[in-house]
């Protein structure tokens, strides 16, 4: 999957908008999805990160919100498969 391919699939998780990342269970699923997807390609929670920040700059957050995005993408993938 291409990098463009990630950060579409981690907007799943935002609701393809800027809500709170996995803040209501359809969006939960497409964070899982998207867990599930790069645990199998070898990608870590820093790429999670790295692809949330792409994905949330595109869609013109910054400042505080962005790091408080950022900090929900690390904290709902601890334990997950990109955990390493």
């Amino acid at each position: 999957m291409e990098e463009r391919d990630w950060i579409t699939l981690i907007g799943g998780g935002f609701g393809h908008m800027t809500a709170p990342f996995a803040g209501h269970k359809t969006d939960q699923k497409k964070a899982d999805k998207y867990a599930r997807l790069a645990g199998k390609e070898g990608l870590n929670i820093n790429d999670a990160v790295k692809h949330a920040k792409q994905y949330l700059k595109l869609r013109d957050v910054s400042g505080a919100a962005l790091q408080e995005e950022l900090e929900r993408v690390e904290y709902y993938f601890k334990g997950t498969e990109l955990d390493r």
